[in-house]
């Protein structure tokens, strides 16, 4: 598993307001879809990936919010 993370400059427009700057966070993993060498393995395979997506949101975040905005986890439960 790899995580591609973007950071990128960007404008938040709301109704009438001025632009306000900001910062957008994007990001992917990317696995190795090869695993397996029969079909029925590699749709497995998919499959076990597709149910992760959760741990993976959290890692995302994780990495977001405590190594780019200083904040730790305890904060952000507090704060939701």
């Amino acid at each position: 598993m790899k995580l591609n993370l973007g950071v990128a400059e960007a404008l938040l427009q709301l109704q009438d307001a001025e632009p306000t700057p900001a910062v957008l966070f994007s990001g992917n993993f990317q696995y190795d879809e090869n695993a397996g060498e029969l079909e029925g393995e590699k749709l497995q395979h998919l499959y076990k990936l597709l149910e992760n997506w959760q741990p993976d949101l959290e890692v995302y975040r994780e990495i977001v919010n405590q190594r780019f905005l200083g904040q730790e986890t305890e904060e952000l439960a507090a704060a939701a």
